[in-house]
């Protein structure tokens, strides 16, 4: 405590001389110094302060992304405190703010988030669908919204696709990944989509997100029982499947898999977009499918 006792000996001094034993520039020094020090001292703490929050963050990043089966899967359950309480009409509003704060202006892989992002993720009409139809699937969404970069991070190419509505952000369409997951211990599946203008690519919505087939299986029936409905619901769906896989044959033939970051450009050759779209990368084969079908099948169009 240096500073202390400097200050002790200036007082002694100045008692010991009551004509004015300290000047004018010994006190001014005196001053420099003090707040020199604090300064310091505040500084230090603002670095030890942003070193534990990155710590903290990195902590988070390990601890969100886990290994099942040999594939990388985000766990949701960072800053999920920010719902409690809340009523879910107010989980979009948590959720803007939310990636306002943590996400917009960052990039991911070659994919930014902007404020077109908040916006879609939380007003989309698939958002919107789920809010009217699907509380439980909405809520389940909102709550991912808190861990988009690992999504993406984790996230595997599925196809490009044409904008049916084009804007500046999406003038060279959309790319869509898959995605898994898992919120309170139950494992689910989305579609991220991914604008693309140019050499720009952007954050747009997920899509799809639904319970992974075996969980629903498992949580609706005892352990070893296996009912008639539950027999014929697993048909049902296998023949969806196929008409769907059946629908979707020239868009994804002979289309690799990929990760995300090697296939944000895959509509662009030389950064200019072809003339002739190519067969793989175009859902045209399944445009003309009707509203009923899209409700049936559960697909989501893309605006």
């Amino acid at each position: 405590m240096a500073y202390l006792r400097r200050a002790e000996k200036l007082l002694a001094k100045a008692m010991d001389e009551p004509g004015g034993g300290i000047s004018i520039s010994e006190m001014d020094e005196y001053v420099r110094e003090e707040n020199a020090r604090r300064n310091r001292q505040e500084a230090d703490a603002e670095a030890e302060t942003a070193e534990a929050g990155e710590a903290r963050r990195l902590a988070d990043v390990r601890m969100s992304i886990q290994e099942v089966d040999g594939k990388p899967i985000v766990v949701i359950d960072t800053d999920q405190d920010i719902f409690e309480g809340a009523e879910r009409s107010e989980y979009g509003k948590i959720v803007r703010d939310y990636m306002r704060e943590h996400f917009r202006g960052q990039e991911v892989n070659g994919i930014k988030f902007t404020s077109t992002s908040e916006r879609e993720f939380t007003l989309s009409r698939d958002s919107q669908r789920l809010f009217g139809r699907n509380g439980e699937a909405y809520e389940t969404k909102m709550r991912a919204g808190t861990e988009l970069d690992n999504l993406i991070q984790t996230s595997t190419f599925i196809r490009h696709e044409e904008a049916r509505h084009p804007h500046s952000y999406n003038a060279d369409g959309y790319n869509r990944y898959s995605v898994e997951f898992i919120v309170d211990n139950v494992p689910f599946e989305g579609q991220i989509v991914v604008a693309l203008n140019g050499n720009n690519a952007m954050f747009y919505d997920i899509v799809g997100i639904k319970e992974k087939e075996a969980a629903q299986l498992n949580r609706s029936m005892p352990a070893g029982v296996e009912s008639t409905s539950v027999k014929d619901s697993a048909k049902a769906n296998s023949q969806t499947r196929d008409t769907f896989e059946a629908a979707e044959s020239i868009s994804e033939t002979s289309v690799s898999t990929n990760s995300i970051r090697d296939n944000t450009e895959n509509v662009k050759r030389n950064g200019q977009k072809s003339d002739t779209p190519d067969i793989r990368y175009s859902l045209s084969a399944v445009d003309d499918y009707t509203e009923k079908q899209y409700n049936d099948y559960g697909w989501v169009r893309v605006n």
